[in-house]
C-alpha cells in the first residue's frame, strides 16, 4: 500500500529550503504582532494603575487638609513656606502639613500628645496659598506628581473656610 501523501504527490519527498523558510517568517510575523499586542496592553494597564493611585494620593491629602479645617477652629493659618502649611491655636495644639522630599507628611500637635504621618509619596511639588476673601479663607493645595510611566500629574483643589476671627 502506498502512503497518501506518496499518491498526491508523488514527486515531492520533502519540505524546500525557500518553504522552510517562508513558514518561519510568517510564524515570527505572527509572533511579533502578538507581543507587542501583550506589551501594550501591560504598559496601558500599569499607566492607568500609577495615575489612579496618584489621583487616590492627592484626593486622601486634599481630604485630610480639609478635615483638619473642619475639625475645630484654629486661632490661625500660617504658611512657613510655600510647601508647609500650619493651623495652629498654640505651641501645643498645632496641625501641619509639609512637603518634604518626595513626600506628605502630617504633623497633630495636641498637648504633649505628638503625631507623625505619611499621607503621599512621589510628589514633586506641593505649593499651598491661602486667600482671605471676605468671611471667608481659601486654601488652594496644589499637588504635583512624577512617576515612571507618566510624565507628571497635577491635581489642584480649593477649600473655602469660615471665617476664624469670628
Amino acid at each position: 500500500m502506498i502512503p497518501l501523501r506518496r499518491a498526491i504527490f508523488p514527486n515531492q519527498k520533502g519540505v524546500t529550503l525557500i518553504e522552510l523558510l517562508v513558514a518561519i517568517s510568517i510564524a515570527s510575523i505572527i509572533v511579533g504582532v502578538i507581543s507587542a499586542a501583550i506589551y501594550s496592553s501591560i504598559t496601558g494597564f500599569n499607566h492607568l494603575t500609577e495615575k489612579q493611585s496618584v489621583q487616590e494620593q492627592a484626593r486622601l491629602v486634599t481630604e485630610q487638609v480639609a478635615a483638619t479645617v473642619r475639625k475645630k477652629a484654629f486661632s490661625s493659618i500660617k504658611l512657613i513656606d510655600s510647601n508647609t502649611l500650619e493651623f495652629k491655636n498654640s505651641d501645643a495644639d498645632y496641625t501641619s502639613f509639609k512637603y518634604e522630599g518626595s513626600k506628605i507628611i502630617m504633623t497633630t500637635q495636641n498637648n504633649s500628645n505628638q503625631q507623625v504621618m505619611e499621607l503621599a509619596r512621589g510628589v514633586t511639588a506641593m505649593p499651598f496659598s491661602v486667600t482671605k476673601p471676605g468671611q471667608e479663607h481659601e486654601i488652594k493645595v496644589n499637588l504635583v506628581f512624577g512617576g515612571k510611566d507618566i510624565e507628571s500629574y497635577t491635581y489642584n483643589s480649593t477649600i473655602y473656610t469660615k471665617n476664624w476671627s469670628e
